[in-house]
């Protein structure tokens, strides 16, 4: 499954005239479609079955109540000239009812809000499952979205989409995405923007293989990412623009091969994030403007990096990675300027050298890493083993998720004076080890 793919089952032509009769129909079998896959018990309230045949004010009573509680609606709405459609409501201030509109259209990626003077409300509905999985990593089952055209909020309550594939206007409790383990895809742009998705995280077992182009771009409140391990790429600019972007985390055993151009580009708040092993292919530009990055790590399975992969700089402030690898030297696929950073204030010099466009970060070669491959254990200091020690902003410390950086020891039992990671340069040669506090 792919989360944005369409399913015939639900599209709505005729709001107005719909009675919501036919939508019943739909929806029980989107209910037993979604039965297959764990949710085994649902229920079907809508106006009509508590009205009989209920006047405008009847239906918004049903709608405000239920939106009041957390329930997105399915709202039939129509006008004085009998035109009409069948959209989700899930927000109202005054007399706007804000919907986003499910109807086949060229205008199917489009938003609607309805005037209650200007409209007339012929029925509303809304879906309540029995979500009977539990999720992984202790997120509650908040969601914001949809799976194959549908979006479920809460952890029992169930409402649908007919053909829209974004969804950024409809509402998220507690902003946490649970990806289900049938999904397979998440589709280009499918949470594009999205404002209230705070944390992903995903169902035991998870399928899910692919994170496609800008699926998550400028998510500006997602905080914290969990991906399983079976997840294999992640497309350009997936996570591009998430400006609170803090942590990213890969399951155990991640299957992740390539982490696509601009993957997480302007995420200027990512301060940590562990490289799986199974990484072969890192594109470019990934981590530019995540100044606040200081070290990435990752093992010697890497087999091509674009240009300015860990630039870590906004071509203002050059950025603050250092690079410790596995690797013992810049492989053949590697770019020329794959630890590059472009120097803006070069670049715009009226007679500027090309040969400054970029400045070099970093690089530690010849590292021990643990066996996970996410942090530093040791390293062999010989004369071409850290190279540009002198970039701007200076050597970063490695980092490991939960500790401190306590020093370069000469020994594995931390006895002596350690060198720091501002002059482990000036240290004899010899192998070092990174002592976690």
């Amino acid at each position: 499954m792919t989360i944005g793919e369409e399913l015939d089952i639900l599209h709505v032509s005729d709001g107005n005239n719909l009675g919501l009769t036919k939508n019943k129909d739909r929806v029980k079998i989107l209910a037993e479609y979604l039965s297959e896959r764990g949710i085994t018990e649902y229920e079907i309230e809508s106006a009509s079955d508590i009205y009989s045949t209920p006047t405008n004010d009847q239906v918004e009573e049903f709608v405000r109540k239920n939106i009041d509680s957390g329930y997105p609606v399915l709202l039939s709405a129509g006008n004085d000239s009998g035109n009409g459609h069948a959209a989700i409501c899930y927000k109202y201030v005054k007399d706007v009812y804000y919907c986003n509109m499910g109807w086949t259209s060229s205008k199917s990626y489009s938003y609607y809000n309805m005037k209650r003077k200007y409209s007339i409300f012929t029925d509303a509905m809304v879906l309540k499952l029995n979500m009977s999985h539990k999720h992984s990593n202790n997120y509650e089952v908040n969601h914001n979205g949809h799976i194959d055209k549908y979006c479920y909020c809460n952890s029992n309550i169930m409402t649908y989409t007919s053909v829209v594939t974004k969804f950024d206007s409809l509402p998220c409790v507690k902003g946490a995405f649970v990806i289900s383990s049938w999904v397979t895809d998440i589709d280009e742009k499918a949470f594009y923007k999205n404002q209230a998705v705070r944390a992903i995280g995903y169902e035991e077992n998870a399928q899910l293989s692919e994170i496609k182009d800008n699926a998550f771009y400028g998510c500006k409140n997602l905080m914290i990412v969990h991906l399983p391990k079976s997840i294999q790429s992640i497309g350009t600019s997936a996570f591009c623009a998430c400006a609170n972007l803090q942590s990213v985390f890969f399951e155990e055993g991640s299957r992740l091969a390539t982490i696509g151009m601009n993957a997480f580009m302007s995420d200027s708040k990512l301060k940590y994030i562990r490289i799986p092993d199974s990484v072969t292919n890192i594109e470019s530009s990934v981590f530019m403007g995540a100044t606040e990055l200081k070290s990435v790590t990752f093992s010697n399975n890497v087999a091509e990096i674009g240009t300015a992969a860990f630039s870590g700089g906004d071509g203002v402030d050059l950025g603050h990675i250092t690079v410790y690898t596995e690797a013992v030297s810049k492989k053949n696929n590697w770019d020329k300027e794959w630890n590059g950073t472009i120097n803006y204030a070069e670049v715009m010099k009226d007679n500027p050298d090309i040969n400054k466009f970029y400045e070099k970060r970093p690089v530690f070669w010849n590292c021990i890493l643990s066996s996970d491959k996410s942090y530093v254990v040791s390293f062999y200091k010989m004369s071409n083993t850290i190279e540009n020690s002198g970039a701007a902003n200076g050597v970063s410390a490695p980092e490991r998720y939960g500790y401190t950086f306590g020093g370069w020891y000469s020994n594995a039992m931390f006895i002596g004076t350690p060198y720091s990671a501002t002059n482990i340069a000036t240290a004899p040669n010899g192998k070092y080890y990174a002592k976690w506090i």
